[in-house]
């Protein structure tokens, strides 16, 4: 139960497209509505981009307002925004526009994003539910499992900042992790589909979207006559989603076409040649997307745009490219500065991709000795025809092979019936090890180990790694994990480290190569008020198993909470 809230909204938040979901509390048919924003295409998703002015105040154009307005408008009169998601996951917190080149918070772009989407969203529900005000809409925003903590955050600290949920509100029942909500939706009782899932039988989701490849492993189990699903395998995944096509032909064909450094000169004139630009890289998607598996045919791209930068002939350009081109790379002039690409190119380009993302299948089949029978694939990349095909042909995956049947919605709808019933994930698995840095009284065992700090005129054993999670530990999502701690004052920051090892005792221990086999990744900052020396025993509780690690600080002898603040590195 969500309070007084009336209706659910999911955010499918993704690289290149955003889409929405929602469902209204009280309906007992818990039936999900597929959002529609105004003048979106057929696909339920409209551009994720934003267009701002020059001062990063005024948002001129969102979505599918954004083509319009680029042909209208002198690129050095706005700061376009697109597909910034991926420097979360590059762990890039300051962005550039795409058109200007002009640095600004990521945190920033996202928040004015999630307005634009709660105004749009908002506007679309309340022609069906003329009486709904914003204070009763809950809202639920998708990540992807594979992010780190500081990513994450960043996400939280958009949403807060932007409206969705208050300060006080618990942030880690306002997100869901994308494979896991394609995982319910495929697995709602509306979907038809094509295998059935059954109790026990582990399956592999695999959510390939156009910024990065989420692959978890559950099985579906029932508890109290109420189903759910059990994480069996820390998710994994990469950069490896559609788009990596995209870069790959820039990289291994435009490159070796006009030349590096011609590449770069003209992105330094992209005020002048922006709108160029533009449609030079829709018609690589195009090509991409209109590849069906004919690799003897040919599409065709206009080039134009590189025509000031390369002071070469564009004929000698062909003759020079082909003669060092894989044969089946090789291109021809259509008309001047229209040049024909072989769609062998796309089919190769996409068997590299595919071959990295086998290797996070191989990784996890092994760790299973091969009992995995199922294999979900799901995500904008199941559109394509041949990514799918290629996927069904390739043995090591495909013991049974299931095509999500609505891909473009899954992980929208998903969201909002994880946000129904958030206990439908009963237990994720710990990816890491995870441990606080502390100081303890010596004892002998330290001897020769230990770094000897003296506190109060205590002697202490400091860089202690004092563990709540083990790594591959399966961790309830309602789990608690605690552990006890002295203040030494009214300020204290307590580190936090993750580890590869299972078992560490300093958190500074090194491996053979002299690496330090723990990174810290945070600390939390506590601020006592009325600090008292005699009372200063706390304890530290946090929840690893949620969306989100959630963090409490109260005192022992009375469970009073204390101010504390979470930072992640």
């Amino acid at each position: 139960m969500e309070g007084n809230k009336d209706v659910i909204i999911g955010i499918d938040f993704g690289t290149s497209g955003i889409g929405f979901a929602y469902g209204f509390l009280g309906d007992n048919s818990n039936k999900i509505y597929t959002g529609h924003f105004n003048g979106q295409g057929v696909n339920n998703k409209i551009p994720a981009e934003i267009i701002l002015d020059n001062d990063f105040k005024n948002v001129l154009a969102f979505g599918n307002e954004c083509d319009s307005y680029i042909a209208s408008n002198n690129s050095n009169t706005y700061q376009h925004f697109k597909k910034i998601k991926m420097n979360l996951y590059n762990k890039t917190y300051k962005i550039k526009s795409n058109n200007q080149l002009k640095e600004v918070d990521i945190e920033y772009i996202i928040r004015l994003m999630l307005i634009e989407i709660k105004k749009k969203a908002f506007e679309e529900i309340k022609k069906i539910k003329p009486s709904l005000n914003n204070e009763n809409c809950k809202y639920v925003i998708t990540v992807p499992a594979i992010w780190d903590f500081k990513s994450k955050q960043i996400m939280i600290d958009a949403a807060k900042n932007s409206g969705l949920f208050n300060e006080d509100d618990n942030e880690g029942t306002f997100f869901a992790l994308e494979p896991e909500a394609a995982s319910i939706y495929y697995n709602s009782d509306y979907v038809s589909y094509e295998t059935t899932i059954n109790l026990g039988l582990p399956f592999i989701l695999c959510d390939m979207g156009s910024g990065t490849v989420d692959i978890i492993v559950q099985q579906k189990i029932k508890s109290e006559n109420e189903i759910q699903f059990e994480e069996l395998y820390p998710p994994t995944g990469g950069n490896d989603g559609s788009n990596r096509i995209n870069e790959l032909f820039i990289e291994k064909v435009i490159f070796k076409l006009f030349g590096k450094k011609s590449y770069d000169s003209m992105k330094k004139d992209f005020e002048k040649i922006y709108d160029d630009w533009i449609k030079f890289e829709k018609e690589i998607e195009h090509f991409k997307t209109t590849y069906q598996g004919q690799k003897n045919s040919f599409y065709s791209i206009n080039c134009e745009i590189f025509q000031d930068y390369c002071n070469v002939n564009i004929d000698k350009i062909i003759k020079e490219y082909n003669e060092t081109c894989p044969e089946n790379w090789k291109i021809k002039i259509k008309r001047r500065w229209t040049i024909d690409f072989p769609y062998y190119i796309i089919d190769e380009l996409m068997n590299e991709v595919l071959e990295n993302v086998l290797g996070y299948i191989r990784k996890i089949k092994n760790s299973f000795n091969n009992k995995l029978k199922l294999f979900i694939f799901t995500g904008g990349a199941s559109l394509s025809g041949a990514m799918v095909n290629k996927i069904q042909k390739i043995d090591e995956i495909t013991l049974n092979y299931v095509k999500s049947p609505n891909p473009e919605s899954a992980i929208s709808i998903g969201s909002v019936k994880y946000a129904f019933n958030r206990n439908i994930i009963s237990i994720r698995k710990a990816k890491y090890t995870i441990g606080m840095g502390q100081s303890d009284f010596w004892e002998e065992k330290y001897e020769g180990k230990g770094k000897k700090i003296i506190v109060n005129g205590n002697l202490l054993c400091d860089n202690l790694f004092c563990k709540f999670i083990t790594k591959g530990e399966k961790i309830p999502v309602n789990k608690i994990n605690k552990q006890y701690f002295f203040l030494d004052g009214p300020f204290m920051y307590i580190d936090l480290y993750r580890t590869e090892e299972e078992n560490i005792i300093f958190f500074d221990e090194k491996n053979n190569n002299g690496e330090l086999k723990a990174i810290k990744f945070g600390e939390l900052f506590l601020e006592v008020e009325n600090y008292d020396p005699n009372n200063n025993e706390i304890i530290v509780e946090m929840r690893f198993g949620g969306t989100f690690v959630s963090v409490c600080v109260k005192y022992v002898k009375n469970n009073q909470k204390i101010k504390s603040l979470f930072a992640y590195q």
